[in-house]
Parts: C-alpha cells; structure tokens; sequence
C-alpha cells in the first residue's frame, strides 16, 4: 500500500448503522434478501481507509454483492489493492475501465457518491458480513427451490433425495457462513437418522 490510516471525506453523521438494521427489518417486498447500503458502505470504507482491504478480504466476495455493479466496482477495489496501490476514486475508475464496467457502473461519479455518504470505515465487517450472509441466504432460497422440484418428483428411496439435498446444501457453504450451515446439516441429519416409513406412509 502507498500509505495507510483513513481518509476523510467529512463528518460522521450518526445513525448509519441502525439505518442498516431497518432496512434488514423491513425488507423490500418481491426481492431477494438484500442491504444495498451496507454493499456501499462496504465500498466507501475501501475508498476511504487503506486498512479496510484486509478486515473485508476474509469475509465477502464480489459475487456476494445483490447490485451488480457494486460487486463490479468492490472486485475493481480487490484489483487495486493487490496490486499494491492506494484505492481511490481515480485508481478504482481507471480499474472499472480496464474491465469495461466504469459505465455500467456509474462512472466517477457513483464513486464520489458512495464515498460522500458514509465518511468512515467504522463498522465494516458488521457490513461486510451482512453482505456476505444476505448473499448466503438468497442462495439458500435457490437450493431450496432445487430441492423442492427434487422431492416433488419423490420415490421410493428418501434418503437418496436427502442426500441430494443435502449436497445442495453442502454447495453454500462458506467459512463465514460455518455457523448457518451446520444449523442446516443438524437438521438433515437429523432427517436421515429418523426411521424410515413403511410403504403405507406410516412410520
């Protein structure tokens, strides 16, 4: 890195993160789980705090991201820092360039926005994190429409279609996500030791 320590772009305005926790309250109907602000927020962290870079590299992926030029322009941040240069508006622009996605993405003035509204990094892997587990959760919502066609079609071996399911599930799971699966994986185990119905349906 060039330097280190953050980078102001003015006063801390107070409330941004109960702001985050209203929005995962009351989630917008007809859409996936999601927390925009907490994906800008994690951007705006990288621009204004070179330390930013190692707290959210362990947690987050670009593919986490619900908007996707979010996740565009957090990857072109990755790039940057990697590289061993400073993030700024100008290094990250001229990353987003190079992939083609500075105009798709909003250009430099996105950018200046996202970093204009957050004016800190405090908090970033409480956002980070909430990124990252939204992202586990809409995953979960598609695994669990796979796994409803599968035992909509059924058969007469239930425990193949459990571990079919359960190789679905076995597909989600990430290190920061260790504890929401093994929720999961206690529950299908305790579904394949359950003793098998008979052919009437009764146990």
């Amino acid at each position: 890195m060039v330097s280190s320590g953050p980078r102001s772009f003015g006063s801390f305005v107070g409330g941004n993160r109960d702001r985050f926790e209203d929005q995962r309250r009351r989630p917008q109907t007809g859409l996936p789980p999601h927390d925009v602000s907490a994906e800008e927020a994690v951007i705006a962290a990288l621009l204004l705090d070179d330390d930013a870079y190692a707290r959210v590299l362990p947690i987050v992926k670009p593919e986490d991201f619900f908007r996707e030029q979010n996740g565009w322009i957090y990857e072109a941040c990755l790039s940057v820092a990697e590289r061993g240069e400073e993030v700024t508006i100008p290094t990250v622009a001229h990353e987003l360039d190079r992939a083609g996605h500075l105009d798709e993405a909003g250009g430099e003035p996105y950018l200046v926005e996202v970093a204009g509204k957050y004016f800190t990094a405090v908090g970033v892997e409480t956002h980070a994190r909430i990124v990252a587990r939204d992202a586990l959760y809409r995953r979960l919502i598609q695994a669990a429409g796979q796994i409803a066609s599968i035992a909509y079609e059924g058969g007469p071996d239930v425990k193949s279609v459990l571990s079919q399911a359960e190789g679905l599930l076995l597909g989600l799971r990430t290190a920061e996500a260790a504890g929401d699966f093994k929720v999961l994986r206690d529950l299908l185990d305790e579904f394949l030791e359950a003793p098998d119905e008979d052919e009437d349906g009764e146990l």
